[in-house]
């Protein structure tokens, strides 16, 4: 009996054990998940996740034709990225498979204990939740959901940004500035100075950034109508040689090397790289690709700083140093008015002092009382000496 139709073929934001996940090469159809508008209206909403149409077989949630996370490919046991698939409180409820020949191609599930109800959703906010009936409570309990982290969202940050869990923040990477409102967001950062591709002293150059996750992917165009990302491209080689292969491809943009000997390189526009804390063991080592100018090499690496520099020094150290002149001078000149008027108002001190010693000399006299006749020379003595003095 052939089926015309049935429900199974149009999951809307429901995916359930049995059904079809993935693409059929030969009638064009595509089964994939899509968002309400909101919680009751069925409407077509904004997210939906789909699987790549490539040999990688990996899932994406999209928003239009922007890619917010990926499953990372299949490995014959679960996605890459998604390690707890194969943690025990779900790999004992859940069989998973993967089919694919030259019709179709489409991931499924089932379980082992028929009893448990179970149903896989993309909620009206972009997250993917995974529900289990429980009988006693009544009602649906989420066992598991993604993105459940901000720097799991793949273009959180744009192109060529770094994402922190512990801030929940973006930077751009060494050599790149915000090409949007935020640094990091709202289309990620754009390269500074262009590479070269050149040899000698105009040859690019690598910055290294340690505690980091490697990019999920770099985006490169297909015969598509989404510019799915891919992950590095991966080879045997040592660390010396892992560089110069990338040095001399102008289209890579970092590379990576490990203690397996595997070189990693990616190409196109790095997207997903989130700096970890220096004590996580997931941490790794990642060297981007700059134009040489970028690095203090003593060939007027930063020039555009001390263009920037120099006239605000001298913006600031000429009035400085005018108004510490002025001062000086404004000083010293106090400083004279301050000795002059000490002076005066000690001349007139001494002579009134002097006057009045004088007067008491004469009464004195008159009276038989007589004084040293010396204390008079001695003042007028003091006198003159102030008044030759100033």
């Amino acid at each position: 009996m052939d089926i015309l139709w049935q429900s199974f073929d149009y999951p809307s934001n429901t995916f359930l054990p049995g059904m079809k996940f993935g693409y059929n090469n030969k009638t064009g159809k595509v089964w994939s998940l899509t968002s309400w508008l909101d919680q009751a209206d069925p409407n077509k909403g904004n997210f939906e996740l789909k699987m790549d149409p490539r040999k990688s077989n990996g899932v994406f949630l999209m928003r239009g034709t922007e890619i917010l996370w990926m499953s990372g490919p299949w490995n014959g046991y679960g996605f890459a990225f998604m390690p707890e698939m194969l943690s025990p409180y779900i790999f004992n409820y859940f069989n998973y498979s993967m089919y694919s020949d030259e019709n179709e191609t489409y991931f499924s599930y089932s379980l082992y204990n028929s009893s448990v109800i179970t149903r896989f959703i993309i909620d009206v906010t972009g997250h993917m939740r995974e529900l289990l009936w429980f009988e006693e409570s009544q009602q649906w309990m989420s066992i598991w959901s993604e993105p459940s982290q901000f720097c799991e969202v793949l273009n959180s940050c744009g192109p060529f940004s770094s994402c922190s869990e512990d801030t929940t923040s973006c930077r751009c990477l060494r050599g790149f500035y915000p090409s949007g409102k935020q640094q990091g967001q709202d289309g990620g950062c754009m390269r500074r100075v262009a590479l070269t591709c050149g040899n000698g002293d105009n040859r690019d150059m690598f910055f290294r950034m340690n505690h980091v996750r490697n990019p999920v992917s770099s985006t490169q165009q297909i015969n598509s109508s989404y510019n799915f990302p891919s992950g590095p491209q991966v080879s045997n080689s040592d660390a010396k040689a892992c560089g110069e292969a990338c040095l001399s491809n102008c289209t890579c943009s970092a590379y990576a090397y490990n203690t397996s000997g595997l070189c990693l390189r990616w190409y196109g526009v790095i997207l997903g790289l989130e700096q970890l804390p220096e004590k996580d063991p997931n941490g790794r080592t990642i060297f981007i690709k700059l134009a040489a100018s970028e690095f203090d090499n003593g060939r007027g690496a930063n020039w555009y700083l001390w263009i920037i520099a120099i006239p605000i020094v001298l913006l600031v150290f000429l009035p400085a140093s005018y108004i510490v002149i002025r001062w000086k001078k404004s000083f010293k000149n106090k400083g004279t008015l301050f000795h002059i008027g000490l002076c005066e108002l000690i001349r007139k001190l001494v002579r009134c002092e002097w006057m009045y010693l004088h007067m008491q000399t004469s009464l004195s006299l008159e009276t038989g009382d007589r004084e040293d006749p010396s204390q008079d020379i001695l003042l007028f003595d003091m006198e003159m000496s102030i008044t030759t003095s100033s």
